[in-house]
């Protein structure tokens, strides 16, 4: 097993889900994974993250990052 680099976070709520929240997981996935980084940047949906401005949100940590739409 190798350390954990990075932990990416998406959104889950409803109003993310509705604006394409799943998919941005499964793209954030599939680049993590072309660049063989799966076991070092764990990429997991998370629930209400507090703010609905911008959903779906992506934050990464540890820097705590946010993007939004």
């Amino acid at each position: 097993m190798k350390a954990i680099r990075s932990l990416v976070l998406v959104s889950s709520d409803p109003t993310s889900m509705e604006r394409g929240a799943q998919e941005v997981f499964r793209r954030l996935q599939r680049e993590i994974k072309a660049f063989g980084l799966e076991e070092e940047v764990p990429v997991t949906m998370v629930g209400d993250v507090g703010r609905h401005d911008a959903v779906p949100l992506v934050i990464v940590y540890p820097e705590a990052v946010i993007y939004g739409r």
